[in-house]
């Protein structure tokens, strides 16, 4: 990456680096959410994602009412698809009860899953998790 940049996509043989600080967000790389998962107690919207002037992208969650959820929190997932690879996050989770930040690799049909955790109780902590299904590509279960 050079200097100044503050997105970019580097190629060297075999491999890919995407480095994004976010500071503009480039909307055919990321996806931002606006559904939920079964047990979350939030509805993802895309304005609980804010970028600001090469600071860090800041995630938010907050009480109010979605019809369907009690809050709303941001949540983003990238176009790309990898099979392989080092990933890299730098995040700085809230110390708040009853929170789970997180980032996670997934992959549906068949579903496999890596997350990593951190709960609000005590943030120093992770949590990882392994869903493995070794089901043929497509299965659903």
């Amino acid at each position: 990456m050079n200097e100044g940049e503050k997105s970019s996509q580097v190629l060297h043989g075999d491999q890919v680096a995407i480095i994004d600080y976010f500071d503009q967000f480039d909307e055919s790389r990321w996806h931002l959410r606006e559904d939920t998962f079964q047990g979350n107690l939030a509805l993802f919207s895309p304005l609980n994602l804010l970028t600001n002037d090469g600071g860090p992208a800041k995630i938010t969650i907050c009480r109010e009412d979605m019809s369907v959820r009690q809050y709303s929190s941001g949540a983003l997932t990238t176009y790309a698809k990898f099979l392989y690879g080092r990933f890299e996050a730098v995040l700085k989770p809230p110390k708040v009860a009853g929170l789970v930040t997180g980032v996670f690799l997934h992959r549906d049909s068949p579903r496999q899953e890596i997350d990593i955790e951190f709960l609000g109780s005590d943030p120093t902590k992770i949590l990882v998790n392994v869903y493995y299904n070794p089901g043929d590509e497509g299965g659903t279960i």
